[in-house]
C-alpha cells in the first residue's frame, strides 16, 4: 500500500492531473508483489481467516502457507514444511523478481522479528540494486498473523 501512496504523490508533485494521477497509482498495484509467512495458524482460526479443520492439519504437519493478495484477497501463493522453508520461498521468490523485471522498492515485514527480518534483507541484498526496507507491522495485522510472520513485497516497473 505504500507503494501505491508514493506513487500517488510523486505524480500529484509532477503536477499530473487526476487520470494520470489514478492511471500512476493502478499501475503501481499491478506491479507489486506481497508474500507473507503468518508464524501461527491459529490466529488465522480466531479470525476466521481459515477453517479450523485445515488448520488442525497445518498445525500437524508444521505446514506454513504463503500468502499473497489476488484482487484484494488474502490467498495462498505455496505452502512450505517449515519457516525455514518459507523463507528460502521468499529468497527464490525475490531471486524471480530480481532477475525477471527491474526492481523498483523492496520492504520486508515483520511482526515483532526484526533479527529475522535483517537475516532475509541479508540474503536478498545482492539481488536488487535498490535500498531494502525494514517495515513492523502493526498491531491490526499482527493479531491475524501472529509474532514472528515474515513478509516481503517487491514493486516492479
Amino acid at each position: 500500500m505504500g507503494y501505491v501512496v508514493e506513487a500517488g504523490i510523486k505524480a500529484y508533485q509532477e503536477n499530473k492531473d487526476y487520470s494520470d494521477i489514478k492511471e500512476d497509482m493502478m499501475r503501481c498495484i499491478e506491479n507489486s508483489y506481497t508474500y507473507i509467512c503468518p508464524s501461527a495458524v491459529k490466529h488465522m482460526i480466531r479470525k476466521g481467516k481459515l477453517k479450523e479443520t485445515s488448520a488442525r492439519a497445518v498445525s500437524a504437519l508444521n505446514i506454513v502457507p504463503i500468502l499473497t493478495v489476488d484482487d484484494g484477497q488474502p490467498t495462498v501463493h505455496k505452502t512450505a514444511i517449515s519457516k525455514k522453508a518459507a523463507i528460502n520461498t521468499l529468497v527464490t521468490l525475490m531471486d524471480h523478481y530480481a532477475n525477471k523485471h527491474f526492481v523498483d522498492h523492496v520492504t520486508i515485514m515483520h511482526v515483532n522479528d526484526k533479527e529475522g527480518a535483517l537475516e532475509l534483507k541479508s540474503r536478498i541484498s545482492g539481488m536488487a540494486r535498490v535500498d531494502i526496507d525494514i517495515k513492523a507491522l502493526g498491531p491490526v495485522l499482527g493479531c491475524h498473523l501472529g509474532l514472528g510472520s515474515i513478509g516481503l513485497a517487491v514493486s516492479t516497473v
